[in-house]
């Protein structure tokens, strides 16, 4: 009796320390900056990976290629303007290269290829493609909407200060960034859970280069992310034991209705 008491005593306590383990969140600490970016994550005392890269100007760092407005206007008018330029038909060239493949073809290798095309299993069309994956949709945006959730930001530090020589154009970029970054800021407090420290943007009128810095720890539950997984699993089950049996039953009615 004793041994089944210790037994079942180390099956509850290697029990407990599993659910501990599940409990305790992996942390992804991000520290970036103009000139450097950082980012360590870590699980209890263990460090799974690391990430470090040096920027040698503002340049260099990727972020700043994204967040560069001016550019992003030049870029999007060059788009405009190729865009309304002509452009030669494809259809055309298609059509050049179906005649020139069709002449250099014999007669034999021209009908095994309608042969093969006529061999080819029927498409499925549009409308069956949407039945089969419409019923996944509700679920795959539950599931998205309750893992990015799951996803917390804690003590989000951010400082942005712009700058330009020119008083105008200084607070023209100061207004654009601002409502960049605050509805950025946003959209990341509606998809995510965020716990905002600081944020800062300032205004530069004798430093013509724009300094950036972010500091935040990103934490996940692994029992959070493994309950995600099983609800995912346990509709997917059951939707397609559903669809099973809607086949299986339009079948015998299609039978029923031959007959």
């Amino acid at each position: 009796m004793t041994a089944l008491y210790i037994t079942l005593g180390i099956i509850a306590g290697i029990i407990l320390i599993i659910y501990i383990l599940l409990r305790i969140s992996v942390c992804a600490y991000v520290d970036a900056t103009n000139e450097h970016l950082r980012v360590k994550v870590k699980y209890i005392c263990f460090e799974l990976y690391k990430f470090e890269k040096e920027f040698k100007s503002t340049a260099d760092n990727p972020a700043f290629e994204l967040v560069d407005l001016d550019e992003a206007d030049d870029i999007g008018s060059k788009q405009k303007q190729e865009s309304s330029a002509p452009k030669a038909k494809p259809s055309e060239k298609k059509k050049n290269e179906d005649t020139a493949d069709a002449s250099d073809m014999t007669d034999e290798e021209l009908l095994k290829g309608e042969s093969s095309e006529t061999e080819e299993k029927p498409k499925k069309s549009v409308k069956e493609i949407l039945d089969e994956y419409l019923p996944y949709v509700p679920v795959a945006k539950k599931a998205l909407k309750k893992l990015l959730k799951l996803i917390r930001f804690y003590n989000l530090d951010l400082i942005v200060t712009i700058g330009d020589n020119d008083a105008y154009e200084a607070a023209m970029k100061f207004g654009k960034f601002n409502i960049l970054i605050y509805s950025s800021l946003a959209l990341l407090c509606t998809a995510f859970s965020v716990n905002i420290k600081h944020t800062e943007v300032k205004c530069d009128f004798e430093n013509p280069q724009t300094q950036a810095s972010l500091n935040t720890i990103v934490k996940v539950r692994p029992s959070a992310v493994l309950a995600l997984a099983v609800y995912l699993g346990i509709n997917y089950l059951k939707l397609r034991h559903n669809q099973k049996k809607k086949e299986k039953r339009l079948n015998k009615e299609k039978e029923n209705s031959n007959v």
